[in-house]
């Protein structure tokens, strides 16, 4: 195993202003055809659903705003503690 001071990552992050590009409208709706296109494909036998990239997370964010975000005990102990030792009283 390497020590941390050798390990390497990176990350790349572009932002493009579709509207500078083509109508947004347009942009939107060619989208949505490629996902359908990608959701009808055809699955292999043990796969249920394709999910195109960040969909799983964004389900699973929709999902805790509706029932809320489940903690570990001792997150919440942690949070606690946490909270106390600023003053201040949580309630979770």
């Amino acid at each position: 195993m390497c020590p941390i001071s050798q390990v390497v990552s990176a990350i790349f992050l572009c932002a493009i202003n579709i509207a500078q590009l083509r109508r947004v409208e347009a942009f939107t709706e060619d989208m949505q055809q490629m996902i359908a296109r990608w959701k009808a494909s055809r699955k292999q036998a043990d796969i249920a659903e394709i999910f195109y990239p960040g969909e799983k997370e964004y389900l699973h964010y929709e999902k805790c705003k509706k029932q809320g975000l489940k903690l570990a005990e001792e997150t919440v102990i942690n949070l606690h503690a946490l909270a106390e030792s600023c003053g201040l009283r949580l309630q979770l």
